[in-house]
């Protein structure tokens, strides 16, 4: 087994995807964090996923006593639940329940892991210094800059999805974050890293534009953070919060990194729709800068456009 390879007491981020073995899927695909060999861990996974490597994917097949059975088990709901499969109102909702149950006594099931990121017993104790409720801020960062020191890479993650670099953000760390960023990784580039996403999408960006300090905002754009990525569920993009809470400077920078001044949400609201609430002062500042950022964009397009008809004339 490598030293990557997931093993007891690891901390590890999973697609699950559940099926019964002759039936079509009983269960959407989530992500979903176990400890291996933990309290509340179901046994499919603690017997299947020793030996696995972050990217890796493995199917597994238990009777129900080993999975989800009828009562659920860890951080997933049982698979009969109503809500999982029908709508509540639904008037047939007991005899589906009913019929679901009966398969899943009956039929083995189907659990296919795919492996997002394994954290270490070891490693994770960095993370216990920001759930800490006896060390003030100040402790708390000392903490972690110790910890940080005997880490042998960056990209570790709590059972929430969040960073170290996320941490750092959300607890207004400037010390720690710097040392991320200056931090090494064998997995993945700084840029990657600093992309990197929790299943509902968020980024580091999207913490650092709460910050009125524009110090998180700059270094992340500086390090590559991309300013256009979007949650799952509600398409936002960094920048349609910036515009909402007021921050117009983050707005700005945004757009000069290569933010899309035409982004829409999954309801079709644009970053001007995004600031409805906003005093008119900064909405007209808004619009001056989406108008700015529409222009470059234009030139950028007119220029990528003379210079092609150029190369054409000059090869006849």
């Amino acid at each position: 087994m490598s030293d990557d390879a997931v093993k007891e007491n690891d901390h590890v981020t999973v697609e699950v995807s559940i099926s019964s073995l002759e039936q079509e899927s009983l269960y959407r695909s989530s992500v979903e964090k176990f400890v291996i060999g933990g309290k509340g861990t179901i046994q499919a996974i603690n017997a299947g996923l020793p030996g696995m490597c972050v990217g890796s994917r493995r199917k597994l097949i238990a009777p129900p006593a080993l999975a989800y059975g009828v009562s659920g088990a860890g951080t997933l709901r049982p698979l009969i639940g109503i809500d999982t499969f029908v709508a509540i109102d639904d008037p047939n909702a007991a005899n589906l329940q009913a019929e679901r149950r009966r398969m899943l006594q009956e039929k083995d099931i189907i659990v296919e892991i795919g492996v997002l990121s394994v954290t270490t017993k070891e490693e994770y104790t960095i993370f216990d210094c920001f759930a800490s409720n006896t060390l003030d801020k100040q402790a708390m960062e000392t903490c972690a800059l110790r910890r940080f020191q005997d880490l042998s890479d960056v990209t570790v993650v709590d059972d929430h999805g969040n960073t170290i670099l996320m941490n750092a953000v959300q607890l207004d760390m400037k010390t720690l974050f710097s040392q991320v960023l200056n931090g090494k990784s064998s997995k993945m580039t700084m840029s990657d890293y600093v992309n990197l996403q929790k299943s509902s999408g968020h980024s580091a960006l999207f913490y650092a534009v709460q910050n009125e300090d524009t110090f998180y905002v700059k270094a992340l754009l500086k390090r590559g953070a991309d300013p256009n990525v979007s949650l799952k569920e509600t398409g936002w993009t960094p920048i349609h919060f910036a515009g909402k809470i007021g921050e117009i400077e983050h707005v700005k920078f945004m757009l000069n990194y290569g933010g899309n001044p035409m982004a829409t949400t999954t309801e079709g609201l644009s970053i001007l729709d995004a600031a409805g609430e906003r005093p008119y002062s900064f909405r007209s500042k808004l619009i001056q800068y989406l108008n700015e950022a529409l222009d470059a964009i234009y030139d950028e397009e007119d220029r990528l456009e003379d210079g092609a008809g150029e190369r054409s004339t000059g090869e006849l």
